[in-house]
């Protein structure tokens, strides 16, 4: 096969050897990557550093330099400069700086291991462990809702005793432990990439559907990840208007009317339910307080609410240029002690709000950067020929953008290593055989 390169960009340069032709080595280290992102952070930050060695060699020996001027990457260079002049006019110790850039550093990781990505195999080594994890998460998350009686939460379900043996017992719990990330914005992308492959694949469809439903029953059933559950609607009114007009009126009508059951099905979950009755009762807790107490309260709708009021306040401070990331934490917690205080074991810093983080942080300028990362993959994504590439690109950015809402998508490592991912495998490089052209 030929060179892969993104939409748009010049042919890679390339230095002697088979560049897009991949690694055996490269392609399992990939995979040993996507795979640890479930289960250990540790091992995740060391295989990145590996696969960070690995990329740097990859651009010394093949020079892939074309790979520079893709969208994605130049709007990050542009976030990154950005990052860095905010801090040179705080004036900041070095340390400081270092951390602040490092905090963003999943973003860094979309333009330094983007040559790793050239060869298809290394990007089915990726898509295959990822699909391996969600779909074990699958079965543990509805195994232990139908054994336990509870949803698959770690504030619902807490150190069960699962009556297997001490190995396999520490391994089904960190999937507990993660649950909240693990059934995030892949994990929504994931069911739609499936709902898509069933449309697409007529041979497969009955597997494809069967994994669909299931993942479906995880987020309604399983698990209390209300934002998952948001990011489901969403994608699946984009699934409706992308296939609505392939069909006849008469099967129209018949998926629309389908549409409408399955909604009002799983708003009657016990999940959603509870999920909804959740959210009004913490506004409504939150609202009943007093200022100077607000800081009291523990739920995790109240506690956010608070978080975004102190945040709220940070962006005051300077709301087009920022604070500065490496002055955010104290800035946030001053503000929020100011507020009479928020009742947690340790001190907090971070809104759980993505966008407003960034507004205090790095001002109207570097959330319109930070946006624009994600519009120049939505650019690179609309240029690629796989139809089923341009739509599941499309349910991830939906189900990833929304979640940014109430929690972090680049700070936090669990769902910043699998945006780093995503975007490298959907992004930048057309699939290997298209079936959906048009």
């Amino acid at each position: 096969m030929g060179v892969l390169r993104p939409a748009g960009v010049p042919p890679l340069e390339r230095g002697p050897g088979a560049f897009d032709q991949g690694s055996p080595v490269i392609g399992a280290l990939l995979a040993l990557f996507t795979c640890a992102i479930f289960v250990s952070t540790a091992a995740t930050n060391v295989l990145a550093g590996v696969l960070s060695l690995a990329a740097l060699y990859a651009w010394a020996r093949y020079r892939p330099f074309g790979l520079l001027r893709h969208p994605v990457c130049v709007a990050v260079f542009a976030f990154y400069a950005w990052l860095l002049l905010r801090e040179a006019i705080s004036t900041r110790p070095p340390a400081d700086v270092l951390k602040a850039l490092d905090q963003f550093r999943t973003l860094a990781f979309v333009v330094l291991w983007a040559p790793l990505f050239a060869a298809p195999r290394h990007r089915r080594a990726v898509v295959a462990a990822a699909a391996a994890g969600l779909l074990l998460f699958i079965v543990i998350a509805l195994a232990g809702w139908l054994t336990l009686g509870h949803l698959f939460y770690p504030t619902q379900i807490g150190s069960y005793k699962l009556h297997l043996p001490p190995g396999l017992h520490q391994f089904v719990y960190h999937f507990f432990l993660r649950a909240p990330d693990l059934a995030g914005p892949v994990f929504v992308a994931a069911t739609f990439a499936a709902f898509e492959l069933a449309w697409q694949d007529r041979r497969r469809r009955g597997w494809y559907l069967a994994v669909a439903v299931a993942a479906t029953a995880v987020l309604f059933l399983a698990t209390a990840r209300r934002t998952s559950q948001v990011a489901f609607v969403l994608c699946g009114l984009m699934y409706l208007l992308l296939h609505l007009k392939l069909l006849s009126l008469r099967r129209r009508l018949l998926l629309a009317g389908a549409s409408v059951a399955t909604v009002l099905a799983l708003l009657a979950t016990p999940a959603v339910q509870d999920s909804a009755g959740r959210v009004f009762r913490d506004v409504r807790e939150f609202t009943s307080m007093p200022v100077e107490r607000r800081g009291e309260v523990q739920t995790s709708g109240a506690l956010r609410l608070r978080f975004w009021d102190v945040a709220l306040e940070v962006v005051r401070e300077s709301p087009w240029i920022g604070t500065g990331e490496s002055a955010y934490r104290e800035r946030f917690v001053a503000h929020d002690n100011a507020l009479g205080g928020t009742r947690l074991q340790k001190e907090h810093g971070h809104p759980h709000n993505e966008y407003l983080h960034l507004l205090g942080s790095l001002g109207v300028v570097g959330l319109t950067l930070y946006l624009a990362v994600h519009a120049a993959a939505v650019r690179s994504g609309k240029a690629q020929p796989s139809r089923e590439q341009r739509h599941i690109l499309g349910y991830y950015l939906i189900a990833a953008l929304s979640s940014a809402v109430v929690n972090s998508l680049t700070i936090d490592m669990v769902p910043g290593h699998f945006h780093a991912l995503a975007l490298l495998v959907l992004a930048f490089f057309p699939w290997d055989e298209p079936r959906g052209a048009g």
